[in-house]
């Protein structure tokens, strides 16, 4: 019984041994059936996140060696070689090549031994496919690619070439009408993934030998070893189970504690580097979305057929619309229906067929307010090429479009007041020392037309009289910091004429206070500085003439009375009665004779009311204020008088004065008569006295009397003059002038 009992408790402990080992190794089994598939997982997720990584880096290298090749292919057109070397030494990965077709999608040039791959030869005879068109390749996925590459677009999309999986990249050269394409296997791309999945079961299947082999070896102990061992080595394996579920579940901080450099140490090592990876790359990822959802750009994400599945907080802050109005709804929630129907067929052209869309669109707010935006909308595609979602963003520019049409505006009526001006306008670069001139810088002084000019030569040409206090005065107003300046001077024209200048501008600071430009305009005055000049030459002249008129006349008649006094003062202290009766009338009359000068004086230096009130309300102011107060009848007679041009007025009225002062001094005239007459685009007038007449003959001989002036101004506007006149009968003056001039 014994020996059975020892035999039947063996048999138990090596069935309870092969039983718990069957278990442990079960278990182990299961444990590495999981750790493999999360680890599988894990890879996928990291070789898909890799590929579309690596499908982006693509097609960036693609962009940026298509302009490359680009300016190669303009240097050397005609010849390839450059071209070629680029390509054969573009190697990305160690089975990558590059590709260049022309316009028609003909072969141009590819990376060495690579040409018959594309057709499906193994012959690595370039040569002899070059200049063969990519629609005749082996690969439907490489005849697919072949249109867009030939509109000169840009993409990425995997392919199969020769039954491998391959992703290719392509951009154009737009310049040449090429397109470049980079073609790589996608196993290397995403060989990092693989890899480290290659690893991660490696370890697994090493720990896990090595545990089956020790359960193996500990079988033959006892009992209570086989539970020890098989409870220290489930417990580290279900750690790393929670762990990986942990990772499954979203935990990417979950790590596993590293005991020892034994297997489990090892496996839990791959564990915690795999885990640290996954963190790393979401981080980056949860950066990403924090910067989107943080940007001062609107970012909106749809789907592909135009659902919005995404809105930042920008959008909402812009548009007024919360995010759980614009989910759901399309982009036409925004529409304003300013752009027509054309915009929008563009648009979705440019879209689908992979282009980037960009464009100022002016879209509507939830306040039905209009705003600008500055948009761009990008398509996105799956590692497969297929076109998932669309990317917009958008920048408000409402203020700097107004800002740009007001300044746009202010611009353009700058220009038509340049334009107009004929004064010369300019800025003066203080600090640089240089000026810019309008067109009226020619137009006033004959030099070049618009153009910048050294200060220096605006020096050069004041007068040399005027440059020293020109320029005291632009120092003077440069210290005491003064915003505007108007100084004159003279400036030389282009014909070595000087022009009379007033310069007028505003000087503009810097923060220290130093000058730093000036913007102004030069105003020729010249015509009125003569004027001003010619005034005062004739009130000069003027004031001589009436000097010699009252030397002349009044002068000597008051000299007249003097003389006149004194004798009749003396007749009468001599007691001649008569005698001085006789004085005293001569006395009256010369007195008499003065006053009527006086008066004729005074009257010539009043204001004329032939510019306000017409010529024959002047000539009867000039009868009441003259004539009548010098005790002689007067009539004035105005006949079918329509109104006169300026210059027929003033030359009457200045006739009519001549012959009215001749009447006055000469004549001893009782009474007056002034006719004015119109007929047959004529105007005549006449002055008609009844004084003592003289004789007119010796007077036309003579030129005396006023007469000779008569003539002069009659003749001045295309008219004639006539006097008619006999001792004692009185005196006739009549002129005929045309109302127009011929």
């Amino acid at each position: 019984m014994r020996a059975f009992f020892s035999q039947w408790r063996t048999r138990l402990i090596l069935a309870a041994l092969a039983f718990l080992a069957a278990l442990t190794a079960a278990v182990v089994l299961a444990v590495r059936d999981s750790l493999m598939f999360t680890a599988r997982n894990t890879a996928r997720l990291g070789a898909e996140q890799l590929l579309a990584q690596g499908q982006a880096a693509l097609l960036d290298v693609a962009r940026r060696e298509a302009e490359l090749s680009d300016a190669a292919v303009r240097r050397s057109p005609d010849d390839l070689t450059p071209l070629q070397g680029r390509l054969d030494n573009l190697q990305l990965t160690p089975n990558s090549f590059a590709l260049v077709v022309d316009a028609e999608g003909r072969l141009a040039a590819v990376s060495a031994g690579k040409a018959g791959f594309l057709f499906g030869a193994e012959a690595a005879d370039d040569d002899r496919w070059l200049g063969r068109s990519l629609s005749d390749a082996a690969s439907a996925d490489l005849r697919a690619l072949l249109p867009p590459m030939q509109a000169g677009q840009s993409g990425a999309g995997q392919v199969e070439l020769g039954g491998t999986a391959m992703l290719m990249a392509y951009a154009p050269l737009p310049e040449a009408g090429w397109s470049l394409g980079l073609v790589a296997p996608v196993a290397e791309v995403t060989a990092p993934a693989a890899a480290l999945t290659q690893a991660i079961e490696a370890d697994i299947d090493r720990t896990l030998q090595a545990t089956l082999l020790t359960i193996a070896y500990f079988a033959a102990l006892a009992m209570v070893g086989v539970i020890l061992a098989a409870g220290a080595l489930t417990r580290p394996i279900q750690t790393l189970v929670a762990g990986t579920r942990a990772i499954a579940a979203g935990d990417l901080t979950a790590r596993l504690a590293v005991a020892g450099r034994d297997e489990l140490g090892v496996l839990a090592g791959s564990f915690n580097r795999m885990a640290a990876e996954l963190q790393t790359r979401s981080a980056d990822l949860l950066k990403l979305s924090s910067a989107v959802e943080q940007s001062g750009d609107i970012v909106f994400i749809t789907n592909r057929d135009g659902v919005i599945e995404y809105v930042n907080q920008a959008f909402e802050t812009l548009t007024g619309y919360g995010r759980a109005e614009a989910i759901g709804q399309t982009p036409r929630l925004l529409k304003s229906g300013v752009h027509g129907a054309d915009f929008y067929e563009q648009l979705w052209r440019t879209l689908l067929s992979g282009g980037v869309f960009r464009a100022e669109v002016v879209n509507r707010k939830k306040t039905g307010e209009t705003y600008v935006e500055e948009k761009t909308i990008a398509p996105v595609r799956d590692p497969q090429g297929a076109l998932t979602h669309f990317v917009s963003t958008g920048r408000d520019v409402t203020a700097r479009k107004q800002a740009e049409s007001t300044l746009r505006a202010s611009e353009e009526r700058l220009r038509l007041i340049t334009a107009v001006t004929a004064d010369a306008l300019y800025e003066w670069d203080v600090t640089a020392g240089k000026t810019q001139w309008s067109h009226g810088y020619r137009t006033l002084f004959g030099y070049p037309a618009e153009g910048s000019h050294e200060h220096q030569w605006w020096r050069d040409r004041v007068h040399p009289e005027d440059l020293g206090p020109a320029a005291a005065c632009l120092d003077a107003a440069f210290q005491k910091r003064d915003e505007f300046l108007a100084f004159e001077y003279r400036y030389r024209r282009a014909d070595g004429s000087y022009a009379h200048v007033v310069d007028r501008g505003y000087i503009f600071y810097d923060e220290a206070g130093r000058p730093r430009r000036m913007v102004g305009a030069m105003i020729d005055i010249t015509d009125r500085v003569r004027l001003t000049e010619a005034q005062a030459r004739a009130a000069l002249e003027e004031r001589q003439r009436l000097a010699r008129e009252l030397h002349d006349s009044v002068t000597q008649s008051l000299y007249s009375l003097t003389l006149l006094a004194e004798a009749g003062r003396r007749t009468a202290a001599a007691g001649d009665l008569e005698k001085t009766g006789g004085l005293i009338a001569r006395l009256g009359e010369t007195a008499q004779q003065a006053l009527k000068e006086m008066r004729l004086l005074v009257f010539e230096l009043r204001p004329l009311a032939l510019e306000t009130e017409g010529l024959v309300d002047a000539l009867q102011h000039r009868l009441e204020a003259v004539e009548k107060r010098a005790g002689v009848q007067t009539q004035l007679r105005a006949e079918n008088l329509p109104d006169l041009p300026a210059a027929v007025e003033h030359g009457l009225y200045r006739i009519a004065q001549e012959a009215l002062n001749n009447a006055l001094k000469h004549s001893g005239a009782a009474a007056i008569t002034v006719s004015l007459r119109a007929e047959a685009g004529r105007v005549e007038l006449e002055i008609a006295d009844d004084g003592r007449g003289f004789a007119a003959a010796a007077a036309r001989d003579g030129g005396g009397l006023g007469l000779v002036s008569i003539r002069e101004r009659a003749e001045a506007l295309g008219g004639q003059a006539s006097v008619a006149a006999q001792p004692g009968g009185g005196a006739r003056v009549w002129v005929s002038v045309p109302l127009q001039r011929p």
